[in-house]
């Protein structure tokens, strides 16, 4: 099921003239590099799945955070009961430097939500009302883009 939803990305990605191939663990690559994870789960009959776009990173950064102590993580409150697949370290590459440069994030963004909105109609997948957006909306204000919920682990290490 889950490889369904993997497919759609690497479908979109050909749209774009880039050829990418998944693995085992939903992981989406290009020229042997992680562009893509994923995680998902079903609950209560439906089914949850993200997976990220590793578009323009800067990837110095990206690799000294990764490296992160597992001292320091064990001690965040509460972080031993979180159930979750650990990560297995590959190695990385963006996303845009496969594709056109006059591709920027921005027309990235844009092509794939116009991507799909066309594959949600042939597949009869549920569209948000006004009322869904203005609910998501709020919840983006009022929590996801806080502060203190970005910055939460941060917090949790000063404790």
């Amino acid at each position: 099921m889950f490889e369904d939803y993997l497919q759609r990305i690497v479908g979109f990605l050909e749209t774009m003239g880039v050829t990418a191939y998944t693995d085992e663990r939903l992981g989406i690559y290009l020229d042997g590099k992680k562009i893509s994870g994923s995680a998902q789960c079903i609950h209560k009959n439906r089914v949850m799945y993200h997976c990220t776009l590793l578009f323009s990173a800067n990837l110095d950064v990206l690799h000294t955070v990764l490296k992160g102590k597992s001292d320091e993580l064990e001690s965040i409150p509460g972080l031993k009961n979180i159930r979750a697949v650990p990560s297995v370290p590959s190695e990385v590459v963006n996303l845009n430097c496969f594709l056109d440069v006059s591709v920027n994030i921005k027309r990235f963004i844009h092509l794939l939500f116009h991507y799909f909105l066309i594959e949600d109609e042939k597949n009869s997948i549920y569209h948000f009302s006004r009322k869904d957006l203005a609910a998501i909306e709020l919840l983006k204000v009022e929590k996801y883009a806080n502060e203190d919920w970005i910055h939460h682990r941060v917090t949790l290490k000063k404790i």
